[in-house]
């Protein structure tokens, strides 16, 4: 009983690795790294016939995973590493000693080499296309497949930001031809990735996946817009002739990721509607604990359009406490906070200033040059007033501040302090720079 309860805890953890990898060069790397821990190097001369089999089991689980590593999917670290620590700490109480080192070298080589298999979100790969939108929607997937084959698997990293797409239509289309796939079956559908599996009819040949077509009626001020949901269309015969009746498929050829498009550079996701992963906002978590909330400073470029999710783009930047920029002089100059109520109800949010100083001169922007439009202003009477300002846990409030500068004015670098603060809550406060040019801008800018 207990060789078979370690087998079968090992096949868990294999069962994982299988389901979450998929980069090339982590396939390489692990394939290298793991053959020395088959057969030759492991002994079977335990004088105990339980250890002697779980050996056996080892070995036929190692070189089964070894076999199967290029029908993996990408490897998410937050996810498998407990896994892996939890596994291992069993091991250690269950296995002989001898076992224990080459199942440890195993997860250290899987940890060191996740990193790779992350995709991650970039420029090059989200642009703009021309598609009949009205009735295929604003967004679609470019897909690649370079041979002939019944069935490839397409693993889509998309980052959706909108609620339930399991819900939602998804369309293949033949690029060369511009006829619809009819085969097509959806093995994972979530706001993070989308796994399906279609019959490519052209190849190589690309192909465009629609995944956000909508119907709109009433009026075009009032417009009311539904998503069809996902019509079954594949053909049982072609389920069964691949294998695909499971919950995971056989080895199948990847359909590559080419581009995330949209109609025009105004439907754009990127970057501000490009979500962060659970896994990513969890080691974000990590690395702020016991923190009631979680700010980022972000440029006046990109407005925070989001208030459910925080979007990579703030992973990538990992900005918190401080943010420069470059103004003119007499221009109305904004950026952004924003705030993530990561862990509570923040009550209560006020932004306070304390003004900015060109340490070469001495010369200052006072703190009365400072708003946060978010938190306070004046009514249209004139009559300054303030704003209650409360956060829901796990909402995203985008906090706009402005500063007014004068025209005249010396310019170089100034620096100063904006505190935010709560009722309920700690402040936390960001180091602002601004460089002022020699410029003076027309109108205030």
């Amino acid at each position: 009983p207990r060789g078979r309860e370690l087998l079968s805890g090992f096949l868990t953890l294999l069962d994982e690795l299988l389901y979450h990898l998929k980069d090339v060069t982590v396939r390489d790397f692990l394939t290298s790294s793991l053959g020395g821990f088959k057969k030759e190097n492991l002994t079977l001369n335990s004088p105990c016939r339980r250890s002697r089999h779980c050996v056996m089991g080892l070995h036929r689980g190692l070189d089964v995973f070894l076999d199967l590593l290029f029908e993996c999917h990408s490897f998410l670290i937050f996810v498998l590493l407990p896994k892996v620590t939890h596994f291992l700490s069993f091991f250690a109480m269950k296995a002989p000693q001898f076992l224990l080192t080459g199942v440890a070298l195993m997860a250290l080589s899987v940890s060191a080499i996740t990193v790779m298999a992350q995709p991650v979100p970039s420029g090059n790969i989200y642009g703009t296309g021309d598609w009949k939108a009205d009735s295929l929607g604003n967004h679609r997937v470019v897909l690649a497949v370079d041979k002939p084959s019944d069935a490839v698997l397409a693993d889509i990293q998309w980052r959706r930001r909108d609620l339930n797409p399991e819900d939602k239509d998804i369309i293949v289309i033949d690029a060369a031809t511009g006829e619809r796939i009819a085969n097509v079956l959806r093995l994972e559908v979530n706001r993070e990735r989308g796994r399906i599996v279609f019959q490519p009819k052209t190849a190589p040949g690309k192909y465009y996946v629609y995944y956000l077509k909508n119907v709109m009626s009433g009026s075009r001020a009032y417009p009311t817009v539904k998503y069809p949901p996902f019509k079954e269309t594949a053909s049982p015969a072609w389920i069964k002739k691949n294998k695909l009746e499971g919950k995971r498929p056989p080895r199948l050829p990847s359909a590559e990721v080419i581009q995330f498009q949209a109609i025009d550079q105004m439907n754009s996701f990127y970057p501000m509607e490009v979500i962060a992963t659970s896994a990513e906002k969890e080691k974000v978590l990590k690395e702020h604990p016991g923190e009631s909330y979680i700010i980022f400073t972000e440029d006046r470029k990109y407005p925070i359009r989001m208030t459910t999710d925080i979007p990579y783009k703030w992973i990538e930047d990992n900005r918190h406490d401080h943010f420069s920029g470059k103004a003119d002089k007499g221009e109305y100059y904004v950026f952004q906070i924003g705030l993530w109520a990561a862990r509570s109800e923040v009550n209560g949010v006020r932004v306070g200033f304390s003004g900015l100083v060109n340490s070469s001169t001495g010369d200052k922007i006072p703190a009365s040059a400072f708003t946060c439009f978010n938190t306070e202003g004046n009514d249209v009477k004139g009559n300054a007033f303030d704003k209650n300002l409360s956060v829901a846990k796990d909402k995203v409030q985008a906090l706009w501040i402005g500063v007014d500068l004068p025209e005249r004015m010396v310019s170089g670098v100034y620096s100063g302090d904006v505190t935010v603060m709560a009722a309920n809550a700690e402040s936390k406060s960001v180091r602002l720079s601004l460089e002022i040019s020699d410029n003076v801008i027309a109108n205030h800018g």
